[in-house]
């Protein structure tokens, strides 16, 4: 494996030594046309390359001054030098030392990762892996929320594919009545028609397809980008195909050919186009291991202007360098296969970010068809895009609510999704998995508010041993870590830290006692404590109990009546008191029947009591019951009422009376009492509370 990347990296570089197309940076915009050609021709002289040796050279903009214009991108500080012969490395280092230039670089080309090549959302198992699918199903993602605009650096798009046409985004500007083809900047952003992205391939090597020129149509002749485009944005509840992740607006931005091809010029266009257009998220499903400096420009002017980069970490299952993916301003994505496991083929240098699945991915391919073999970074990049937009999502509906509402940077939403990723590998941080697979479900936790919770042991649990493993969410916005502590009694006056997690959001994740503690019989509180870099903490206690003892009925608080008033009738009461929370169940039948019937007390509680009246026994009939209450813990032991020891029997016989309670000389009248309400609850010397009656 090494040898053949490692030949790979070779072939790359015998193949720039032949480049013919430089990239120059100059440090200052003021450079004309004639003191480039200047620079240029000096520096030829300087390393004593004859005209003969030197043969042609041309100098241009790379892209066109009308569009330069319109983007804060400088533009003017580029150029393109093209040669008919091939330079040398002293004629580049030469060039560089002059003082009006900050760099030259070959015009590098990169290529997206090929894949394998209906699509039912239930056999999409990567959104169920990444928690989008209960999202989706308890409506938490629906077509109320505020749209996002996901870019999509690729191969284009299959515009008229069923589950895609109505995800594109379109240019209003350049959108209706014939503006998409009257040749005519509608809309004023240096680009011509642009009303369903735009086709920026425009490649020095004749390439199969449409190559040659930059246009208007973005129309995928290769697959990948429409595949991309598919986990990300495939139409929902539409009744046919997949289910994206998000429902966003994709705008298509064709920088890679029909054989897969593309340049750093190429690709460095579509990421200023796409940072100038209102785009929330850009995916860069492609990459190498050479470093251009002019495309980390393009990446850091559309960082700056709060777009959230995500690339693919790369197809070579090595920890060599890979670009973008590497640059700090990029969200490195790798894959993971649907165990969880790393995929062979991911590459994990130390700039790896996040996991995604990435492995026979459900998506969409060209002709309106569908694959289900999608597979490499460049289908795990796309998932991360996706909760991305959905993250962006939430951010702008708190917005369109709170008008004073501050969104999150494109580095904080980085940060919650890392925080919020399911540990994978080594516990914490590794260099295979980096902070873990994405977790949609665990992200919006933070977007959404907090949420600091035990969820086990339960309220009142009683345990039989020592609690070994607890289950909590934690997830605040900016949170930093979690902390869980235990102390003993109802009011603890120490606390025994179990715990820490830092800078993680935890979503029904349990946390282990790293040591065996033995704690007596008692009450006992967890205290959850979560810190944020605001200095807002946020905490959480459940009281719970350890009793190995079985349950007990106390005696002399329990007791049976057979003849206690309902209504006009006789019924019977059964009491119990038990010395711990529990449930209550009263079990009765008819004696020589074989089926009981049972009647629940409410809740779970100490005290229990069970009315029986006409509607559960028939009068002078001979009933048999017995009562049988359960603690609150895992294994639910019982005890039961009457005893053996107490009764004789495992049960009491009962019998009401058919007997009637006369009412006559009383007569029903209706009351009513004046509104009012309670001032407080502190009962005065009197032993009255104080009412204030509404006059």
């Amino acid at each position: 494996m090494r040898w053949s990347i490692a030949l790979n990296i070779f072939l790359f570089a015998v193949s720039l030594l032949f480049s013919q197309t430089y990239i120059v940076k100059f440090k200052t915009e003021k450079i004309d046309s004639a003191l480039l050609f200047s620079i240029v021709h000096e520096t030829l002289r300087k390393t004593k390359i004859s005209n003969a040796q030197a043969a042609t050279f041309s100098l241009r903009p790379l892209i066109p001054q009308s569009v330069s214009l319109k983007s804060e991108f400088s533009w003017n500080k580029y150029s393109r030098i093209k040669f008919s012969q091939k330079q040398s490395e002293q004629f580049l280092q030469v060039l560089t030392a002059n003082p009006f230039v900050e760099y030259i670089q070959p015009n590098y080309t990169y290529k997206v990762y090929s894949s394998p090549n209906d699509s039912a959302f239930s056999s999409q198992w990567n959104l169920r892996r990444i928690g989008i699918s209960s999202l989706w199903e308890s409506g938490v993602i629906n077509s109320t929320l505020p749209v996002v605009k996901v870019g999509v650096i690729d191969t284009g798009i299959d515009d008229a594919h069923p589950d895609l046409a109505n995800n594109i985004a379109l240019n209003s500007g350049e959108f209706g009545n014939g503006k998409e083809s009257n040749g005519i900047d509608d809309d004023g952003n240096g680009f011509v028609d642009d009303w369903k992205g735009y086709d920026f391939v425009e490649s020095e090597s004749e390439d199969a397809g449409d190559w040659n020129e930059r246009d208007n149509d973005p129309n995928d002749e290769h697959g990948h980008g429409t595949s991309v485009s598919g986990i990300i944005g495939a139409q929902t509840n539409n009744g046919i195909g997949l289910a994206g992740i998000f429902p966003v607006k994709i705008l298509p931005l064709r920088a890679f050919g029909k054989n897969g091809n593309g340049n750093d010029i190429d690709i460095a266009s579509a990421i200023v186009y796409a940072a100038d257009n209102g785009v929330d998220v850009i995916n860069m499903s492609f990459g190498d291991v050479v470093q251009s400096p002019f495309l980390h420009d393009a990446i850091r002017y559309a960082y700056s202007r709060n777009v959230v980069l995500v690339a693919s970490s790369g197809n070579d299952g090595t920890n060599y360098p890979h670009y973008p993916s590497d640059f700090s301003e990029v969200i490195s994505t790798g894959s993971v296969g649907q165990f969880n496991s790393r995929s062979f083929f991911s590459s994990y240098s130390p700039s790896l970010d996040i996991m995604a699945p990435g492995e026979q991915i459900v998506t969409t391919t060209i002709g309106g068809s569908y694959t289900d073999q999608f597979a490499g970074t460049s289908a795990a990049a796309p998932h991360v895009s996706g909760v991305t937009a959905l993250l962006k999502s939430l951010e702008k509906q708190k917005k369109n609510i709170q008008p004073t509402y501050v969104e999150r940077s494109n580095e904080e939403i980085r940060g919650v999704l890392l925080n919020s990723a399911d540990d994978a590998g080594e516990k914490g941080w590794d260099k295979f998995y980096a902070a873990g697979i994405v977790n949609a479900a665990k992200a919006i936790q933070t977007i959404s508010g907090s949420t600091v919770l035990i969820h086990s042991p339960k309220l009142d649990e009683i345990l039989l041993e020592n609690f070994k493993k607890i289950i909590v969410s934690a997830s605040t916005p900016y949170l930093q870590s979690v902390q869980l502590f235990y102390g003993k009694g109802e009011n603890p006056t120490q606390w025994n830290l179990i715990s820490t997690i830092e800078n993680k959001i935890l979503l029904q994740d349990t946390i282990q006692f790293l040591e065996k503690i033995l704690l007596p019989n008692d009450y006992y509180i967890l205290r959850l404590v979560v810190k944020n870099s605001k200095g807002n903490d946020v905490e959480f206690r459940q009281r719970i109990i350890i009793d190995s003892s079985v349950p007990k009925i106390l005696r002399s608080l329990s007791q049976f009546r057979d003849s206690v008033i309902i209504g006009n009738e006789y019924g019977a009461l059964i009491e119990a008191r038990v010395d711990r929370n529990s449930y209550g169940t009263l079990y009765y039948r008819k004696v020589g029947e074989t089926q009981y019937k049972s009647i629940q007390s409410l809740g779970l509680q100490m005290n229990h009591s069970f009315v029986l009246s006409r509607k559960e026994l028939s009068p002078s009939i001979d009933y048999e019951f017995y009562c049988e209450f359960k603690e609150n813990s895992s294994i639910h032991r019982s005890v039961k009422f009457p005893t053996i020891a107490l009764a004789g029997v495992e049960y009491f016989s009962v019998r009401i009376s058919p007997q009637e309670i006369a009412t006559t000389g009383f007569d029903k009248k209706a009351f009513s009492i004046p509104k009012g309400f309670l001032l407080n609850s502190i009962v005065p010397i009197s032993g009255k509370p104080t009412l204030i009656v509404n006059e």
